[in-house]
This record gives structure tokens, C-alpha cells and sequence, in this order.
């Protein structure tokens, strides 16, 4: 491993909050030839974003639902190899849209002309993302820079993933609690017992522990029991 990525790795293993880690990441992609950065991760519905982006293009990206047709987002959704994107370098290829290109057009504007987006996963159903590598070279440059340093790329932006997601865990976990009776329920869910169930073993009445669990879902942002148990496990509020 170089000494650039090594020395990377030291300094955002070091970090003590999501900015500071998404700072090291910024500073680090930078100084390996990007313009612009992005990070989404999570659930669909929910996805953390980081971005060094101008806030008027995302807010212009929103607004005319470029999501909808973004095809790295797509990928990002199934794949897990990167691809490259880029107006010159999908024009090219002839494999996208009118609206996509419009997009990327439209990019070019605010100095992204060419870049490479890496899928991310973890080990947790439905949590999907990708991070964005953009640049203001066109196709020959960027893939003659890409070529050089896609290693580090790939390399940096793993080990950032994981911590920033490690870090974004802690936080959010700080910012919930959860009563002792809470977490029974929950605890009792987790091992397949029903309300009624969970009412005889902790010797309260079944409307008690519907309203623990209601309560745990608030706290936890979770549409359902089963989001409220996933959600409690993943923040670590609850062992198994």
C-alpha cells in the first residue's frame, strides 16, 4: 500500500465525528485529482449525503428529479463494479437517454465533466449507496488520471465508507435511549413472541407493552416492530 493511502488511513482512523471523517475524505480525493465529491448511503428512503458539490447544483439536480433518470444511481442500486460517467463519455458510448445527457450537460456547468462512481454496500439488507469521483477533465484526461490512481481511489473510499458509517452508528445511537422496559420488549420481540407473549413474561399488561414498543418505534424513526428491532440492533441499544 503507498504511503499516501497509508497515511490517509492513519488520520481518519482518528477521527471523532462524521465531519471530521468526511473532511479527511474530501482533503483526500482532492489531493488525487477530484473537483467534486459525493457520498450517499443507506436506506432508500433514508440515505445519509455528503457532498462538496455547489449548493445550487444539487438543489437544481432535485428539483428537476435528474434521480429518476441518473443512471449510476441505477447501478449503484444493483451493481458493484464502478462505472464511469460523463457527457462526452456517454455520447460516445450511445447508452443513455436524452434526459441523462441533459443531466450531465447541465453538470458541466457547475465543472463536472467527467467522473467514476464506486457502489457501497454493507453487511445490512437495504442499505445501498455509492461515492462520486467527479472531475472538469474531459474522457481522455480523466481516464488517464483514473488509470493512475483508481487503486487509492477504490482503497480510500472503502475505508472511509466504513468509518464514517461506524461513526454515523454512534451518533445516532447517542442521540437515542431507550427505557429498560423498551428494550425488554424489544428483546422478547427479537426471540419471536407476540404482545400477549411478551405481557406473560414480564408480568405487565399486553396495552403496557404495546404502548414499550409504540414508544421504541417514535424513538427510533421505525415504521414497524420488525424496523424498530433492525434499528435497535443496528444502533447497538440492543444485544442479541
Amino acid at each position: 500500500m503507498d504511503t499516501q493511502t497509508l497515511d490517509f488511513i492513519t488520520t481518519i482512523s482518528r477521527s471523532s465525528s462524521v465531519d471530521v471523517a468526511w473532511t479527511s475524505t474530501t482533503r483526500h480525493m482532492e489531493s488525487l485529482g477530484a473537483d467534486t465529491v459525493n457520498y450517499a448511503f443507506g436506506p432508500v428512503d433514508n440515505l445519509a449525503f455528503m457532498s462538496t458539490a455547489q449548493p445550487g447544483w444539487i438543489e437544481h439536480y432535485m428539483q428537476e428529479n435528474f434521480d429518476q433518470v441518473d443512471h449510476t444511481v441505477h447501478h449503484c442500486m444493483s451493481q458493484l463494479t464502478p462505472i464511469v460517467s460523463g457527457a462526452e463519455y456517454n455520447t460516445k458510448r450511445g447508452d443513455i437517454g436524452e434526459r441523462a445527457l441533459l443531466m450531465m450537460r447541465d453538470a458541466e456547468q457547475v465543472g463536472i465533466k467527467t467522473a467514476v462512481t464506486i457502489p457501497l454496500r454493507l453487511q445490512r439488507d437495504g442499505d445501498v449507496g455509492g461515492f462520486f469521483f467527479g472531475t472538469d477533465q474531459n474522457t481522455k484526461n480523466f481516464m488517464g488520471l483514473y488509470e493512475g490512481v483508481s487503486t487509492q481511489i477504490t482503497l480510500a473510499v472503502l475505508y472511509s465508507h466504513t468509518i464514517i458509517q461506524d461513526l454515523l452508528r454512534q451518533e445516532q445511537a447517542n442521540a437515542v435511549t431507550l427505557t429498560t422496559r423498551e428494550r425488554e420488549c424489544l428483546l422478547w420481540l427479537a426471540q419471536g413472541l407476540n404482545s400477549e407473549q411478551i405481557s406473560d413474561r414480564l408480568m405487565i399488561a399486553r396495552i403496557t407493552v404495546d404502548t414499550h414498543i409504540g414508544s421504541a418505534k417514535r424513538k427510533l424513526g421505525a415504521s414497524t416492530r420488525e424496523h424498530a428491532l433492525a434499528r435497535a440492533i443496528q444502533l447497538g441499544l440492543i444485544a442479541l
